[in-house]
């Protein structure tokens, strides 16, 4: 990549007086940040006379509008160019991303713009694989939405690339940043319930998005349907939807799966080859199970629990505490969460989390370190949903090498 300054002269800028980047992040109680941990500067580590990172966008559809106001949010970063196969996404895209934005219909005449530093990856899932690559290959840093592809063989591929890449390669699993997801893996390092038992997963939420949403041309039909309605197009419903949650219990069990056990189907929505339900049983090491169940028809629930040889901790997405309760004793003790931005608040883009994954990115960017929450752990999250499908075919309990 050919920019106004060379890749040394950059690390060397983005190095003046980036004390908290040498000493390493805090996490929440204080205490420094290790492999297994997460992120969650309670300031952002901005170098003064680092360059801003000009970012191109490819895809800009309804979940690039999201990423558009991080960007905005986080300082560090500009928008130059934006590539969209529609029209009138492409319009809309450039609109929000602000003044003497370049708009593409061809992502590659983005990525040949030398006033592109680095790209995020907004499309649909079909397209990662394919825009990842040619991202990596023409020196830009590359943040992709989740998942990484649509097969675990394609996964493999993209961590292989990852590996052997000097970019940053940074996937969209934000969760991990969240504050309240942060502090619950703190509590269960911390010793809070002993040793973790079981974990549990409840996600209940309503059918896809349909409003200005890409349409897949099915190949079998010719009919043009939403494409996260394809088992090609998206990978499938636990790996679109639920790799978020999936990589949550790896991350909390520091560990993956064993076996995997999983059902699913279509109760409701039968116009459609994607699940509308699912349960799955993880069974990790230490005798440690966990949990999961996706209902696409249902009340909008979203909690996750962890028990303990000592106690549990139960979160809820629309709580602002973690209930804890020691072993046998029903009076549990609300722990606060440090504030955040919940999902849909504050504006679009804007929670908490997504604005966590762009100033780490960022910082890594600057300081030239690979993501601590690096491509593999994405290959894992969806790894357990291409296994829990073959669960569901196989009608039996799978292995983790099975895939």
């Amino acid at each position: 990549m050919k920019n106004s300054y060379s890749r040394r002269e950059f690390l060397r800028v983005s190095a003046i007086g980036s004390v908290g980047m040498k000493a390493g992040l805090l996490g929440l109680d204080g205490t420094r940040i290790t492999q297994a941990q997460t992120p969650t500067p309670a300031q952002p580590a901005v170098t003064p006379n680092a360059p801003a990172i000009r970012v191109g966008i490819i895809g800009t559809g309804a979940r690039a509008a999201r990423h558009i106001a991080a960007l905005h949010a986080v300082p560090g970063f500009r928008i130059v160019a934006a590539a969209d196969v529609d029209e009138d996404r492409l319009a809309r895209g450039v609109a929000l991303s602000g003044e003497k934005v370049a708009g593409y219909a061809d992502y590659q005449k983005l990525l040949a713009n030398p006033e592109v530093d680095a790209v995020l990856v907004a499309t649909p899932n079909l397209f990662h694989k394919e825009q990842i690559i040619a991202a990596a290959q023409a020196g830009k840093h590359v943040l992709a939405e989740k998942p990484l592809a649509t097969s675990h063989q394609e996964s493999l591929e993209l961590q292989k690339l990852s590996d052997a890449s000097p970019q940053i390669i940074q996937y969209g699993l934000q969760l991990r940043y969240s504050s309240r997801f942060a502090e619950l893996k703190r509590l269960v390092q911390s010793g809070r319930v002993g040793v973790p038992k079981y974990f549990h997963i409840a996600e209940f939420r309503g059918d896809w998005n349909n409003k200005n949403v890409w349409l897949y041309t099915d190949p079998k039909t010719g009919r043009k349907i939403n494409w996260r309605y394809s088992q090609k197009a998206s990978g499938g419903t636990l790996n679109e939807k639920c790799c978020h949650y999936f990589d949550i219990l790896n991350w909390l069990a520091d560990d993956v799966p064993r076996t995997v056990f999983c059902h699913g189907g279509n109760s409701i929505y039968t116009d459609r080859e994607t699940w509308d339900n699912a349960s799955l049983t993880l069974q990790y090491t230490n005798d440690l199970q966990a949990t999961f169940g996706l209902c696409m028809f249902g009340p909008n629930r979203l909690d996750l629990q962890v028990i303990g040889t000592e106690g549990s901790l139960a979160v809820a997405a629309e709580e602002a505490t973690i209930l804890w309760h020691r072993r046998n004793n029903r009076n549990g003790e609300k722990l606060p969460i440090p504030a955040e931005i919940g999902h849909g608040q504050g504006g679009r883009g804007n929670e908490t989390a997504v604005l966590r994954l762009y100033e780490d990115f960022r910082d890594n960017i600057h300081a030239g370190r690979q993501p601590i929450f690096d491509t593999r752990a994405a290959v894992n999250a969806s790894k357990v949903a291409f296994l829990g499908e073959l669960s569901h075919t196989e009608k039996a309990t799978v292995a983790w090498d099975q895939l």
